[in-house]
């Protein structure tokens, strides 16, 4: 089942209240941020060493969605990605690493930036709601590009690099021809949701009320969002913490959760919140995708 239908016309806006800025065109950079960790943001340690996680970065969006539905959000999402990471130092969370400014690249529908080399100089990928087969069966996809492209994924985060997605990241691969993104970086996928715009309440796991991605965010806020139920207990698959929840469900509606591979693998972060273009100005989440971002990329501990 793809998700759809609520829609809010209104424009994203910036915490600050002005239109979040946003990136131009496939494969274009977004305006603002710092140069990549390729460019010189390699930090020096205080023992002289050097910290690959540190410094600016570039953050690659994949948005293409198969089929007939496309969420309107998605320029909504890539907007706010690129205001995001023009975040002052001394506006970031506390404890992220001085300099983890990062700025965006819009993948191609295509997969040519799907590479072991062409991943090499991002510090994360970022799922902006994208939709269908696009990795496993993709008419947009050259033959042989497919098996390409998910080796290239799979090594980037069992390499280090980060992934993170908001909404139907998960909606997203779910035939099984793509096994390794569906069971081990996400955990699952998208069941069944409830009717769009349904109100609901975001309740923080009591364990991990100090943890690093839930920084600044509260405890509990009441938004609308498209819940959805998970074909299986996240909770229950190897590695996979849940942070929040919705509150008023009793079946399995987690709202937030993470991975960490281990300490020379990547970090996944995902949110299932996302449908609408008004998300993306809430404060709340624009916090909870910013420090998402950050602890993936081991910028924020």
């Amino acid at each position: 089942m793809a998700c759809g239908g609520w829609v809010d016309l209104k424009p994203s806006e910036s915490s600050s209240g002005a239109p979040a800025a946003g990136g131009t065109g496939a494969s274009a950079a977004a305006d603002g941020g710092g140069a990549s960790a390729a460019e010189g943001g390699v930090a020096a340690t205080a023992d002289g060493g050097h910290d690959s996680y540190a410094g600016p970065f570039k953050v690659l969006i994949l948005s293409t969605s198969l089929g007939e539905f496309r969420h309107d959000s998605i320029a909504n999402c890539q907007r706010m990605l690129a205001d995001l990471g023009q975040t002052p130092d001394d506006q970031m969370p506390a404890g992220t690493k001085p300099g983890s400014q990062f700025t965006t690249v819009i993948a191609t529908d295509d997969l040519a930036d799907f590479t072991e080399s062409g991943l090499k100089d991002y510090g994360t990928v970022f799922w902006c709601s994208p939709i269908g087969t696009v990795f496993s069966n993709s008419p947009l996809v050259p033959k042989g590009v497919p098996a390409v492209a998910m080796s290239a994924l799979q090594g980037y985060v069992e390499g280090g690099g980060a992934w993170c997605g908001v909404h139907s990241a998960t909606d997203f691969e779910k035939t099984g021809a793509f096994p390794w993104y569906t069971n081990t970086l996400v955990g699952g996928y998208l069941d069944t949701f409830l009717q769009d715009g349904t109100s609901g309440t975001v309740q923080v796991e009591a364990p991990y009320a100090d943890h690093p991605v839930m920084r600044n965010v509260p405890a509990t806020w009441s938004v609308r969002d498209e819940w959805f139920r998970m074909n299986r207990d996240i909770g229950a698959q190897p590695g996979f913490q849940i942070l929040a929840r919705l509150a008023t469900s009793a079946d399995n509606r987690p709202v937030v959760w993470i991975k960490d591979f281990g300490s020379n693998s990547g970090r996944m972060f995902y949110t299932s919140r996302g449908h609408a273009p008004a998300v993306y100005g809430e404060p709340e989440f624009r916090q909870l995708v910013l420090n998402g971002i950050l602890w993936a990329t081991r910028r924020l501990e």
